[in-house]
């Protein structure tokens, strides 16, 4: 499906990378996170597993010493930090700056074709690589730019690199993508 996508002739590039995206309806990775920031003297690194599932639903799932749970489910955003000995809930419809930050941050996730011309310039340097920019200031001021790399199958993100203002950056890559295997409704519940 994702082939038949990216060879759509009538779809300009982009929209044709997002379409091969945007055809798989769920998907189950473990994630390599390395953080780079100035006030460090070497890159955080941090792994864990990341579900997504068309529309709406996310769950980010940091291993080890700094574990710590992240769901979205539709407005609904729970957390489980270190240090905190209860699930933190909120609403995003009710916090807007909030839920275009989530946004903002998860649309490599969802490659909604519409979403992304609407909020984002984006440019494609290479084939299977697209560079968005945010639109809106008040993303841009935690968000420059976000590169997003495709795997050569054109189905899923293999890495996505969050470039901030200040020049810190954040590179995730993803590994054992699994994009067949159905997700339980439990995945995207925390309590």
């Amino acid at each position: 499906m994702a082939q038949a996508a990216l060879a759509e002739p009538s779809l300009d590039p982009a929209d044709r990378l997002w379409a091969g995206l945007a055809s798989a309806q769920h998907l189950r990775a473990d994630f390599i996170q390395v953080q780079e920031r100035r006030l460090l003297r070497a890159p955080l690194t941090s792994t864990g597993t990341l579900a997504f599932e068309r529309p709406d639903k996310l769950r980010w799932e940091v291993s080890g010493a700094a574990a710590s749970v992240f769901v979205v489910s539709g407005t609904e955003v729970s957390a489980r930090m270190p240090g905190v000995d209860r699930v933190v809930h909120l609403d995003l419809a009710t916090q807007p700056q909030l839920a275009g930050l989530v946004t903002g941050l998860t649309v490599w996730l969802a490659a909604d074709a519409a979403v992304l011309r609407e909020r984002y310039d984006v440019t494609l340097p290479e084939e299977r690589v697209a560079v968005l920019s945010p639109r809106d200031p008040i993303l841009r001021q935690a968000l420059s730019t976000l590169t997003v790399r495709v795997d050569p199958t054109g189905a899923y993100v293999s890495q996505v690199e969050l470039m901030e203002p200040d020049g810190d950056r954040t590179t995730i890559t993803l590994t054992s993508v699994d994009l067949e295997s159905a997700l339980p409704a439990a995945t995207f519940l925390l309590d």
